[in-house]
């Protein structure tokens, strides 16, 4: 009770400060989470659909997940310089990966005899690709979307690292001030964001997996 007294304390001594970082927070995610998607879902597609394609994809996810977000951060800054441009550009490799392997998965998952048939009844191949293999792939997909924003959402709070703003700010300043009420603002907002994103799109899962 004392530590919420304390947290609720010093939120409201500067609550402009709080809510600015709640919103650096998520305007990083959000940008992330674009660019991650126009890159990893052509990319997961076409890896789905050809063995040339893939085996180099599948070799350079597995080196990039590897990697700690923190590494990859330091990596960059000599090259990108301190600032939101950094914290993007490495939320976007790390997240990368993990997308363009639900969408591989997605693709693959489609029964091969379904789009046969589509084929078969006169579809374009755009159409059996947009009317019939998307939107069955869609559940899947939306796991990876599930998973991919979850993973960023908790990867931003490195972004303060970069003297990018966020939430990470009060984590990595409360533990350098010994100063546990900044520590728990900073984690238990985030988390707090990440359970809510978490269960907004468990919910669209829901209504997809009972319409499909």
């Amino acid at each position: 009770m004392e530590t919420l007294l304390k947290m609720w304390e010093y939120i409201a001594s500067n609550p402009e400060q709080y809510f600015t970082s709640i919103w650096q927070h998520i305007y990083l995610d959000l940008i992330s989470f674009i660019i991650i998607l126009a890159i990893s879902l052509p990319i997961g597609y076409f890896a789905a659909k050809s063995r040339r394609v893939s085996i180099p994809v599948i070799i350079s996810v597995n080196i990039i997940m590897v990697v700690p977000t923190l590494s990859v951060l330091g990596l960059l800054l000599p090259y990108t310089g301190f600032g939101a441009q950094t914290a993007i550009i490495g939320l976007v490799i790390i997240g990368v990966p993990f997308m363009t392997i639900s969408m591989m998965t997605a693709i693959r998952g489609v029964n091969p005899l379904t789009l046969e048939n589509a084929a078969a009844m006169g579809m374009e191949p755009w159409r059996v690709c947009f009317d019939v293999e998307l939107p069955l792939a869609f559940p899947t997909i939306l796991n990876g979307i599930r998973v991919t924003s979850v993973t960023l959402i908790a990867g931003t709070t490195l972004a303060t690292y970069v003297s990018a703003g966020g939430l990470g700010y009060y984590i990595v300043n409360g533990l350098g001030m010994n100063r546990m009420e900044m520590v728990y603002v900073g984690a238990l907002t985030v988390a707090l964001i990440a359970i809510c994103v978490d269960l907004s799109i468990a919910s669209l899962q829901k209504r997809v997996l009972n319409k499909y």
